[in-house]
């Protein structure tokens, strides 16, 4: 498996990058205009839902949240992510078009521990 997944979006690049602690996943996803940590969230495949600490005025855990229970049921391990993505001047439908494009991504990294 590629351990950095690259997506471009609105003309940027958003990255997930995977890197194995032991039998635990870090995962930091980021880009933008500016990356950055937005929030953090770590699941375990027993507990369910993420644990998470989200920055002030940030949206970032929408995405650490996905990819952290996803990640963590489908490797049956803890994984930590950390996401900080940000576009400068977006609107709702932008910022619509970058969850989707992360989700993309998502399924690609999914789809390699197949």
């Amino acid at each position: 498996m590629n351990n950095i997944i690259k997506r471009d979006v609105l003309g940027r690049t958003i990255e997930a990058r995977l890197t194995w602690q032991g039998k635990d996943l870090l995962v930091t996803v980021t880009g933008g205009d500016a990356a950055h940590i937005g929030s953090v969230s770590v699941c375990q495949m027993c507990g369910g839902e993420p644990e998470k600490i989200l920055l002030p005025a940030h949206r970032d855990d929408v995405i650490s949240d996905k990819f952290a229970q996803a990640l963590a049921q489908r490797l049956n391990t803890t994984v930590c992510v950390v996401s900080g993505i940000h576009f400068d001047g977006v609107s709702k439908q932008d910022i619509a078009e970058i969850v989707r494009a992360s989700d993309e991504m998502l399924v690609r990294i999914l789809a390699s521990f197949d």
